[in-house]
């Protein structure tokens, strides 16, 4: 199958109190017609790619002493059985990336990885307690007559509404019926605010079937007839199929810039590298599906040259990288201040594990580990 990329026509909407406005920039927008799979699935051909396999969180991989990285992985059998590679990428975030890296000899690379869960940054966090922070957003999909919703829009960020933040038509973006919704219907998504996401946050592996899942539906629905003019009950009385999840680690809102000015780290020492919407250097970028997909080729080409046995966005303490805040479309950070890491100890390296951290040119102490304003930018999670 050929590639089809599609061209996104009418541009984005702004729906405000006031109306529907375009956004008006100069950026073109475009998308596979499978979705996103469908490019990344064309740029893998003739690559050796092999998805779904489980690696343990703990200790599902391991560097050993003739340097190389031992991945834990099925054995075809039901069992375990370990690969073995020369180099790592984590192109992932949260509680599995953060246990995964834990008892790694690269712990500046686990520094990083370490995460908080949360709508907004600490307005007085202590020196050297920088560290990366998700927030949490609930992504509603339901389907509907056609008709039901405006043509005004097909894809919107939603600004005066507080349970939302994106409104998008499914049918509409791939540009064609979607085989899995009947005739005379239309598939749409919305995405929550990170603050209706906090708010009413559940257990997301044990959502379907709930009382909570039967709240939060109805309360998504109510703010979509309030957010495009609909009457109350619109939604309700016509929607045929709803599909609700809580995107438990969905955007970030700070981003890490090292000292390099990379979109990337690098442990040369290790060959362990982290590539995420939560490394672009510009602020506009950051959090985005476009900052994702940069890191990850600039990370690449880096791995591809020459120049490998030196780190890159690595160095912590007071003179190097900060957790920057981001301000975007899904909510604000909350904080505008950088927030530098502490630098592991000689016995944290060694433990694999938190203990001791020590900021560079400070006496030390114990440490416990626990979106661009513009609207111009596809969100997403790389």
């Amino acid at each position: 199958h050929n590639l089809i990329l599609l061209f996104l026509e009418p541009p984005l909407q702004c729906i405000q109190r006031k109306g529907y406005t375009p956004i008006s920039d100069t950026v073109e927008r475009w998308v596979g017609q499978e979705g996103f799979g469908s490019i990344i699935d064309v740029l893998a051909r003739g690559v050796d790619v092999r998805q779904d396999v489980w690696v343990p969180p703990s200790n599902g991989v391991r560097y050993d002493d003739k340097g190389f990285w031992s991945v834990v992985v099925p054995d075809g059998h039901g069992g375990r059985g370990h690969a073995r590679f020369d180099a790592i990428v984590i192109a992932h975030n949260g509680k599995c990336a953060e246990r995964l890296t834990s008892s790694l000899p690269a712990q500046e690379v686990h520094l990083l990885l370490r995460t908080n869960f949360a709508a907004c940054l600490p307005f007085n966090a202590s020196p050297g307690n920088g560290k990366f922070t998700l927030n949490q957003v609930y992504s509603l999909l339901f389907e509907v007559p056609k008709g039901v919703m405006p043509s005004t829009f097909e894809a919107a960020f939603v600004e005066h509404e507080p349970c939302l933040r994106w409104l998008s038509s499914n049918t509409a973006r791939h540009g064609r019926p979607n085989r899995s919704v009947a005739d005379g219907m239309e598939a749409w998504t919305a995405l929550s605010s990170a603050a209706f996401g906090k708010q009413h946050k559940a257990p997301q592996e044990f959502l379907e079937g709930t009382a909570k899942e039967t709240e939060v539906t109805k309360l998504l629905l109510d703010g979509i007839e309030r957010a495009t003019g609909l009457s109350a009950g619109t939604l309700s009385n016509v929607v045929s199929a709803t599909k609700l999840q809580l995107w438990g680690a969905a955007l970030p809102i700070n981003r890490w810039a090292g000292k390099e000015g990379a979109d990337f780290v690098w442990s040369g020492s290790h060959k362990i590298g982290i590539a995420g919407d939560w490394f672009s250097q510009s602020p506009d970028r950051a959090s985005t599906v476009e900052a994702a997909w940069l890191s990850g080729v600039h990370l690449a080409e880096h791995m591809a040259g020459i120049s490998t046995s030196q780190d890159v966005g690595l160095e912590l303490g007071t003179n190097g990288g900060r957790f920057v805040p981001v301000d975007g479309d899904f909510g604000v950070s909350g904080n505008s201040a950088p927030a530098w890491v502490r630098e592991p100890s000689s016995e944290y390296s060694h433990a694999g594990g938190d203990g001791d951290l020590k900021g560079k040119g400070s006496s030390g102490g114990s440490f416990k580990g626990s979106r661009p304003k513009g609207k111009g930018k596809d969100k997403g999670k790389g």
